[in-house]
């Protein structure tokens, strides 16, 4: 996260470190910016992410709805990204240009993609296979979205569009 920050999750707590490039070490001690960020304990991975502006987006508790918040670098909360949800709403991946939210949503029992417009509203499903669909990572230019999914048996990923009705592909 620019300038020179990296976002990490340590028991639940979204924290912020210095990165200096030039040593490749953290520095300075860690800052906390949000409590209470649900993670997978077995790969650490969080339920948060950051765009080149520094603006970061990230789910907090575990209840019934959960809700997207945006932070400054301060950890100073604003306004909701979105309307408050119910479904089990999860690994929310800010797109590079901070126009979307590529996040898990898990409805009627089926884990899939799905984008939320930031600046329009709205949310859209993005992946329909009947199998386990999650962990969304936009491409750099934010014209495609990596996933994994369980189509073939074991977890594989696959690269789709945004923004399109293409078929997905096996990367």
């Amino acid at each position: 996260v620019e300038p020179g920050y990296v976002l990490f999750i340590n028991q639940g707590t979204l924290l912020a470190r210095r990165l200096d490039l030039d040593r490749g070490e953290l520095t300075g001690q860690a800052q906390a910016v949000a409590a209470s960020v649900p993670y997978v304990v077995a790969t650490g991975a969080g339920s948060f992410s950051a765009s080149a502006s520094g603006r970061i987006a990230y789910q907090f508790g575990a209840a019934a709805r959960r809700q997207l918040m945006w932070h400054d670098h301060a950890g100073t909360r604003s306004d909701p990204a979105a309307e408050p949800d119910a479904t089990e709403m999860q690994s929310a991946e800010l797109s590079p240009d901070g126009r979307r939210v590529a996040l898990d949503r898990t409805v009627q029992g089926n884990r899939d993609i799905w984008v939320l417009e930031l600046q329009r509203g709205g949310i859209t499903r993005f992946t329909f296979d009947t199998a386990q669909d999650g962990l969304p990572v936009w491409s750099p230019d934010s014209t495609q979205i990596a996933f994994e999914s369980k189509r073939k048996g074991p977890y594989d990923l696959y690269v789709k569009a945004a923004g399109s009705a293409s078929s997905d592909r096996p990367l």
